[in-house]
Parts: C-alpha cells; structure tokens; sequence
C-alpha cells in the first residue's frame, strides 16, 4: 500500500491543517458586498438553488441506509449547494460566454452559493454533535459572529489605518494574522463547531486589500501545491466503490448520482417563474452552477469525520461531486448562444457617419496615459456636428478578492483629501483631467 495504516494519522492531522489554512484563504478572497449587490435574476436563481438542492440532498441522505445520528442531511444538501466560483469563471471563459447573460448569472448566483454552503457547513458541524449541545453551540457561535463584527474588525481595522502608507507589511503583520486565525479557530472548535469556521470567519474580517494579497501571497503556493494534495489522498483513501451498492441494487446508486447532477438544473427551471430566464436559459445556467470546487469535498469529509456520513452514503456523494465537474465543460460546449456573440463588424470609424457622435472608450493605467489620449482626442477634429463623447476607464489591479468591480466616479468632484491612498489619489488625478 502507498499509504500504510499506521501513516494515516499523520495524513489525516495535515489535511486537518489544510482545511484550516483553506478556509482562511477563501474567507480573504470573499467579498461579501459583492454577494449583496447581485442582481435580481441571480437572487432568484440562487434562492431556488439552494432550496432545490439542499432538498434533493436530504432526500438521497435518506433514501439510502444511513446512520440515526442527526445533521447528515445537511452535509449532503450543502454538498450540492456549492458552486466553484473561480473554477466556474475559468470554464465562462474557455467557452467565451462569459460576458452573455447566462454566464453573468451563473457567475453572481455561485457566489451566493459559496457562502450559503459555509453557512450550512456550520450549522452541520452544530447539529451533528450532542443533542444536548446544539443550543448552547447556536448561541455562542452567533454570539461570537457578533462579537467579530463589531469589536475585532474594528480593532483590524485601526491597526491597518496605524500602519504608514507604502510601507507594506512586515513578517510580524503577517505571523501575528495568522496567530489571530488560529485562536479563532480554537474558540469555534471549542463551542461546537470545527476550527476551519474560526478560520473562514477571521479571513472575512481583514479590512485591507493590500494585507489579504501579503498574506496570500505568502500562503497560497504552500496550501495549494502541498497541504491540498494530501487532503484529497484523505478523500481518496476514504471513499470505498465497494460498498456503494451495499444494501441496495445498482439502479439506486445511479439514480442518487443522476439526482444529484439534476438538483441544480432543477433549481434553475424552478427559478423561470419569478428570474425572467427562458427554459434554455435556466437549464444552461443550471449546468453551469454544477460545478463545484473544493468546498463540496470539505463538507464531505467533514460530514464523514462527524460520522454523520457512513462510507456508503460518503462514496456516493463523492462520485457524484466528480462526476457533476467533470461533464460541465462537455455540456457547455453545446450552449452556443449566436445571437449574443455576433461581432459588430460595422462598429468602426470608417463605417461611421459624418453627422453622428462617435464615442470612445479610454482605458487607463495610470496619470502617465493622460497625455496621449488628450493629444489623439484633440488632433481627431471634432465638430459641433460631429462629436467625441470620451468615456475614461481606468484599470485598476484587486488584490485579496476574486470578483471584479466597477465603480462610477463623478466627474463634478474637485480637490484631494490628504488621507486618501495612492490609488484615490491618482484616480482623483484622472478624473481632474
């Protein structure tokens, strides 16, 4: 064997740290004012995915034999609620329908659904434990929530506002961040919960762009490209394909997985009464958000660590999650919206008329783009009848988060604070130009 038994305790105790390092990681990258500004058909299409799912999860936990220990339904139906936001943005852009319809809704309804599984990964790690403690690990948990948001975020906060600016962050920023994460982790697993949620929890509440890309920066390879490997050989070693049809005929495993990959194409078509989408629409969105990243494995393994999860139940999922990734990218190809991706051939300057205004999009870096962009409006001779409308867009790098933002300026500001960033400031700059 490649991993004797006597080994697997020291497997199992790094993937143990994986996880914790993850969640910390993917609480930095989250932007929850993101979540908040999605729009109306992605709420209703995350609404409906999440309740589908989540159903349909709790049905496959109890169809098959499982264990009278409570909270398994839950690791199950969040199982199916994740989405992979960056893996499900890599394949938008493979297949070029990233910027349709479909794959904007896709993409807003999946980070939605991320922090909806972290939600339910929480309140599985609560129910599963003694029944006696649920109470008791529900009110210290949203008890502490409270007590990060209104007293440690506001301590984060002042100790970043103390720190010059362009100085950057010394390794005692950065050891000192991740001693915070470890002593939240351990107040969470000591009130009921699993460390990792500590984790997730303090990663949300770091204030500074700049501090959550030092941080990354420094963990990100590690985690990745050595802890991660060794936590899925856990996932590996703990799935057995034996044991999937024991106790129940073949047609039933078959019919859990295809369940599990219909949950959120049904979720989708349920979100067609009150979204706005076709039917096309919703099924090709439906695909789409079956991607799943790591976080669906985490709650699988956490829900087999609770013993919540038999090994049956646990296998089955996991097929089911690898399967539901692997035959996204096959299924998209087939989503060929024409009509949204024809090329406007005659959007040029030498197909445009003499009396109509032209408009034109100015990407900027930096202060050092203003000039020549000036110099070209200028020399183009523009006329009262024939008129330039510059719209300026200044490109901007975000460190610490995954998703894109954009942010209109007005351009009646005048003058610059003192305490603005460097970025503010040359943004100020540009729209004084």
């Amino acid at each position: 064997m490649l991993f004797p038994n006597y080994n697997f305790e020291i497997i199992e105790t790094m993937a143990h740290l994986a996880l914790v390092l993850y969640a910390f990681m993917i609480g930095l990258q989250t932007d929850v004012k993101a979540v908040l500004r999605t729009g109306t058909k992605s709420k209703a299409v995350s609404l409906s995915g999440i309740m589908v799912p989540f159903l349909v999860g709790t049905s496959l936990y109890y169809s098959l034999p499982h264990d009278e220990k409570p909270g398994g339904f839950v690791f199950c139906g969040g199982a199916l609620t994740v989405t992979g936001f960056s893996t499900l943005a890599n394949i938008l852009e493979k297949q070029k329908v990233l910027q349709t319809d479909v794959g904007k809704v896709a993409l807003s309804a999946s980070l939605v659904y991320d922090l909806s599984s972290w939600v339910l990964l929480a309140l599985g790690l609560m129910t599963s434990g003694s029944s006696e403690n649920i109470h008791w690990a529900i009110i210290c948990s949203l008890a502490y929530m409270v007590f990060c948001v209104y007293y440690l975020r506001p301590l984060l906060a002042w100790i970043v506002r103390k720190t010059p600016e362009g100085q950057g962050y010394s390794e005692y920023y950065i050891c000192s961040l991740l001693v915070g994460m470890m002593v939240s982790g351990i107040i969470t697993d000591a009130i009921g919960t699993h460390p990792m949620i500590g984790a997730f929890i303090f990663g949300l509440l770091v204030p500074s762009q700049v501090l959550e890309a030092a941080v990354l920066d420094r963990l990100e390879d590690f985690v990745m490209g050595v802890l991660m490997p060794v936590f899925f050989v856990v996932c590996g070693l703990r799935t057995n394909i034996d044991v999937m049809a024991s106790g129940v005929s073949v047609f039933t495993v078959i019919m859990a997985i295809l369940f599990a990959f219909a949950a959120k194409t049904l979720g989708a078509l349920f979100s067609t009464c009150f979204s706005g989408l076709s039917y096309k629409e919703a099924i090709a969105v439906g695909v789409l958000t079956n991607t799943k990243s790591t976080l669906a494995m985490v709650i699988l393994e956490i829900g087999q660590v609770q013993e919540a999860l038999s090994t049956q139940t646990y296998s089955i999922m996991v097929v089911s999650v690898l399967m539901m990734t692997i035959v996204v990218t096959p299924l998209t190809t087939m989503y060929r919206p024409s009509q949204n991706l024809v090329p406007y051939k005659r959007r040029t300057i030498a197909k445009a008329k003499q009396n109509e205004e032209l408009r034109v999009l100015a990407c900027i870096y930096g202060t050092n783009d203003i000039p020549p962009i000036i110099q070209l409006l200028e020399s183009s001779n523009s006329t009262e009848k024939s008129p330039i409308s510059a719209f300026g867009l200044q490109l901007v790098e975000l460190v610490g988060r995954a998703p894109a933002m954009l942010v209109v300026h007005n351009s009646s500001r005048r003058g610059v604070s003192r305490n603005l960033s460097h970025e503010e400031v040359q943004t100020s700059q540009i729209i004084s130009a």
